[in-house]
């Protein structure tokens, strides 16, 4: 166990802007939350109050263990509720994360979560994860502080290729995000004709749900026993208040065939999502050209593989880093491979089982074990350095 030279445990803090908001960034730390806090005092910090047994819940975690700090500042609570942006450039005089600099000095060990490079660490060592980096470093380079921490990792090669690009950082180890593989190769799963896609339902539309209900109806007019026997199911979390929710709502509702929206369940109920479906779509950064806008990595791509869920990606961004393209599923280019790789698997039960099996051998490439171990070593380097 480490202890500090006068009492008690190191202590840890875990930093994130939007664990309000959470995602798969936010599953990525709490993992390292739940990992820490046994033999460490591990501090949540953050900027909203958090309902700790609701995110446990979302994020299938116990961090029981571990406290929660809330600092107020006022560019939150000004934009209301949802707000996570963490561009403290776009505030003109002063850096409003200034508070969380100095509340990193109560901490062994500071760990930035959440990619917010506008804080300036001032604990005994600091690791910064990065999930995607900002392209704007520049803008008001005295809110970049990412050079001042003791160490720096991404959660994928594709993270740390545009990390090199837009912040002239080089030679950054990747940890790849820990993923629930609980089920077994040659699992008897009760599938059913279900294709799953599973993204936060984002504001802005970047992980593209428009474009599955596009490619699903697109699938449905090529067989009418498909559009009778199959169904979309589209699972995600959301604020209350999200037009782009409402809008692909509408656009499913007037497609005729069978889809269905799940919007913030618990860890628990998307197990069964994951186990039910056979098919699993995610098209995130098809025809983007921002890098921003393309999946980084993808938790929930990984999950739905170890559950036998063969997946179909766009070919972008961490998505080659996932799929062995034909070997454990399909990396495309367009609506039209959407369509045609689903096909392929619908009318190919043999196919269907054989990449199944695939899918569920290449996700423990990507478990807890793995991830505990690499995170650990560095974690142990930094503290006894």
């Amino acid at each position: 166990m480490y202890k500090d030279s006068h009492c008690g445990k190191l202590k840890i803090c875990i930093y994130d802007h939007a664990l309000h908001r959470p995602g798969g960034a936010q599953v990525y730390e709490a993992r390292i939350a739940e990992f820490l806090q046994g033999n460490f005092d591990v501090t949540y910090l953050t900027h909203r109050p958090i309902n700790r047994e609701r995110f446990e819940k979302f994020a299938g975690v116990d961090i029981s263990k571990c406290k929660f700090k809330v600092i107020k500042i006022d560019c939150f609570e000004r934009e209301g509720p949802d707000f996570y942006d963490f561009r403290a450039d776009l505030y003109k005089d002063i850096n409003p994360f200034g508070k969380v600099s100095l509340e990193t000095k109560n901490y062994d060990l500071f760990i930035n979560a959440g990619s917010n490079e506008s804080i300036k660490p001032l604990s005994k060592k600091s690791l910064f994860i990065c999930h995607f980096p900002s392209p704007y470093p520049s803008v008001n380079q005295h809110y970049f502080h990412v050079n001042e921490y003791d160490h720096l990792i991404t959660n994928s090669k594709y993270g740390a290729l545009w990390t090199q690009k837009f912040w002239g950082i080089k030679n950054i180890p990747h940890v790849y995000p820990p993923v629930n593989t609980n089920v077994i190769k040659n699992m008897d799963l009760k599938k059913k004709n279900i294709i799953l896609s599973v993204s936060r339902f984002d504001e802005w539309g970047f992980k593209q749900q428009d474009l599955i209900i596009e490619g699903f109806k697109r699938l449905c007019d090529t067989d009418e026993s498909i559009k009778k026997n199959w169904e979309l199911v589209l699972v995600g979390g959301s604020g209350k208040i999200n037009p782009y929710l409402k809008n692909i709502k509408a656009l499913a509702k007037g497609s005729g065939c069978k889809i269905k929206f799940r919007i913030n369940v618990s860890a628990r109920k998307l197990r069964k999502y994951y186990k039910k479906a056979k098919i699993y779509w995610h098209v995130c950064g098809l025809f983007q050209e921002n890098p921003y806008q393309k999946e980084h990595f993808g938790i929930t791509n990984v999950e739905a593989m170890n559950n036998g869920c063969v997946p179909i990606l766009s070919n972008e961004g961490g998505h080659p880093e996932i799929v062995d393209n034909a070997k454990n599923g399909f990396l495309i280019n367009s609506l039209e491979e959407l369509v045609e790789k689903a096909t392929e698997l619908i009318s190919d039960p043999a196919l269907m089982a054989r990449m199944s099996l695939n899918a569920n051998d290449k996700s423990f490439e990507f478990s807890k074990e793995k991830f505990a171990k690499n995170i650990n070593s560095i974690i142990s380097k930094m503290l006894s350095s």
